[in-house]
């Protein structure tokens, strides 16, 4: 695991010094760097494999291609057979080497045998081009900037490293920033900053004469090919047991991160295999009656692993601004701050964890997925359709600024058409709610009121041929899961200088998922229900049919005062996105959601639906205070003042 930054034709001669303090933590063993022309490539290295033979660069045999790489690659051991079958000679134990001469072998179809997550860039120093490519599920990032008219290009692990170069103007993207707003994260290949764009998942990009061509390499097929249950599971058993083994490789100790749920218990039942007393690690929050520590334990005591907890507490907020720091764009899922709590642990016993990131998108394991299970069967009958309407409406018109009756109306209303039913249910904010939170200007320009609406990087998954379900779950898979979910896992884990793997996303395991027919998976209200059944051999079934829990950070009602003093200073504070972008009025009511007849009456009830108002809340403060970070310059100390107040 490491960071990578090149580029061509970059005349800013302080960037070296301004970039190295801020992603050094993503490489902090080595540093290496190439300059060839007005191309050049700089690498910091976490040494994970080859630790004394890997610095980067790495050529090629005649020293006409050069390599810098970030991740890991599974299945080297087994290409480097057949590249050295082929003529070629290696000078290193590295992944990175085999690679590079597998490019050299068979040009950008070597993609197609990597298994692993990768963001790499090769320099051809003979034919002066670049070639940069980012792993089949997004795993590992790449960010890059180009202005075709200075012919300048860069590419980084991460945003803030571009956002140092000086011709590379700080500008939020207007046009994004209300999808943002509605995911919680920027769908790629767009970030909230103009200019610096995201490399999609599956996909490379070739830089030659000044100008970039991007093509996309690989893409799941959801084809549902197989029906005998029985033969899949024998087949999920072989794919996960040798996916969470092949993850296992490495020169340093390695860990699992274990919540007790069947994803990471699965994780340290195959791993016991291969290694004794392997460390596992639990978070839980103070307070909290549905901790998973009591499951944590009963897996640890099984495969005897070397157990260890903690607990997050309300004060731990104040860490807020580290983490969002860390977080690099304003990604505001709230589970960040337990982790990077936690990776601050962890980093004291093993450089390598496991994750069990991916499996309830590609097994269906969320609520979501029950959830239209559910509104199929009943609203389908025209009868159930017409009176869910009519309760819906008249709840609208009796509670006329209640936000999430508003919601359902539109859910409900939207059933017929399957995007805008799916982001009504499942999106932070929708174009009804950010109209009255946006100024006019900035939000209206970019749609008409409608509640069918529906964002291009949703419906896009719906203008296909695939069943319903696979629409669902290739919308989760494209963006949740990339955008969100590994964007943090990857710079919460890089923060620490972990590198955190993800044995569920092995690029073989997910392709067999995307073949097994949906009810399989969810079998009635049954989540993740052929993955169950084939866990049942190896794991109490006390864990194999446990519930899915998600890991909730309970933010509306976990960080009380502190919070709270923190919410109240951002909102009212005159300052840039309040006076521009924000109607300040509507962000200071959104902090009283607790007087809101759907959240006294219905929403607190439910630990996922009492959150309805609060990650609103949540994905606000991020935004502000990321802004100010990145934009303002604000330190870490004074941001903290905000909570402190």
């Amino acid at each position: 695991m490491c960071g990578i930054l090149g580029g061509y034709n970059i005349k800013d001669n302080s960037l070296l010094d301004k970039v190295d303090p801020i992603i050094k933590h993503r490489g902090p063993d080595d540093f290496g760097k190439l300059k060839h022309q007005d191309f050049f490539l700089w690498h910091w290295r976490l040494s994970i494999i080859d630790l004394e033979g890997g610095r980067q660069p790495i050529f090629n045999e005649d020293k006409t291609l050069a390599i810098i790489f970030n991740g890991e690659i599974y299945n080297f051991k087994q290409l480097e057979k057949e590249l050295l079958s082929c003529g070629h000679k290696f000078y290193t134990k590295t992944d990175t080497e085999v690679i590079i001469h597998a490019f050299e072998e068979y040009g950008e179809n070597c993609l197609q045998k990597l298994e692993g997550m990768f963001a790499f860039a090769i320099l051809d120093l003979k034919n002066n081009s670049l070639f940069i490519t980012r792993d089949h599920l997004g795993i590992k990032p790449l960010y890059y900037y180009f202005d075709a008219t200075k012919k300048e290009f860069l590419f980084a692990s991460e945003l803030k490293a571009i956002l140092q170069l000086e011709s590379a103007n700080k500008e939020l993207d207007l046009a994004n920033l209300w999808e943002h707003l509605m995911f919680r994260y920027s769908p790629a290949p767009n970030t909230i900053v103009k200019n610096i764009k995201k490399l999609e998942p599956g996909h490379y990009l070739i830089f030659k004469n000044g100008a970039i061509e991007i093509k996309k390499y690989w893409q799941p097929e959801f084809s549902e090919k197989y029906a005998s249950f029985e033969e899949l599971k024998e087949q999920l058993k072989n794919q996960l047991r040798q996916s969470i083994q092949n993850h296992l490789i490495a020169d340093v100790p390695v860990g699992i991160m274990l919540s007790g749920g069947i994803d990471s218990s699965a994780l340290v039942a195959f791993a016991a295999e291969r290694i004794s007393h392997i460390k596992t690690f639990t978070i839980g929050f103070e307070g909290q009656k549905d901790n998973e520590f009591e499951s944590a334990r009963v897996i640890a005591k099984k495969f005897n692993s070397d157990h260890n907890e903690l607990l997050i507490k309300p004060q731990n907020i104040d860490i807020l601004p580290e983490v969002i720091w860390s977080n690099d764009e304003p990604v505001a899922g709230p589970s960040s701050l337990a982790y990077y709590l936690m990776f601050k642990e962890v980093k004291k016993q093993v450089k390598v964890l496991l994750l069990g990131h991916g499996a309830d998108e590609i097994f269906c394991g969320y609520e979501q997925f029950k959830i239209q299970e559910i509104a199929r069967k009943i609203l389908g009958n025209p009868i159930s359709y017409s009176l869910a309407t009519f309760c819906g409406g008249l709840l609208n018109s009796a509670f006329k600024n209640d936000s999430a009756f508003k919601r359902l109306e539109a859910y409900l209303k939207s059933f017929k058409n399957d995007a805008a039913n799916y982001f009504q249910l499942t999106s932070v904010f929708n174009f009804r709610e950010l109209d009255k939170l946006i100024r006019p200007a900035v939000l209206r320009p970019h749609y008409q009121e409608n509640i069918f609406l529906t964002p291009d990087v949703v419906a896009a998954h719906f203008k296909n041929n695939r069943s319903y379900w696979n629409n669902l779950l290739s919308f989760e898979m494209s963006g949740w899961l990339s955008d969100d979910l590994l964007h943090r896992a990857d710079r919460i884990t890089m923060s620490q200088s972990i590198e955190g793997r993800v044995p569920f996303l092995d690029k073989r395991l997910v392709e067999l998922a995307a073949k097994i027919p949906f009810r399989f998976k969810l079998n009635g209200l049954k989540d993740k229900h052929i993955f169950r059944q084939t866990m049942n051999e190896f794991l109490p079934r006390e864990i194999s049919q446990k519930k899915k829990q998600r890991f909730n950070t309970p933010i509306h009602k976990f960080f009380s005062s502190q919070y709270d003093n923190l919410c109240r200073n951002l909102f009212s504070e005159k300052n840039w996105l309040n006076e521009n972008i924000f109607e300040q009025k509507e962000l200071i009511k959104l902090l009283d959601f607790k007087k809101v007849p759907s959240y006294r009456y219905i929403l607190k009830h439910n630990k996922l639906s009492a959150q309805f108002y609060a990650r609103q809340i949540w994905n606000i403060v991020v935004l502000e205070i990321w802004y100010k970070m990145f934009f303002e310059q604000k330190s870490i100390a004074e941001l903290k003042n905000y909570i402190n107040d």
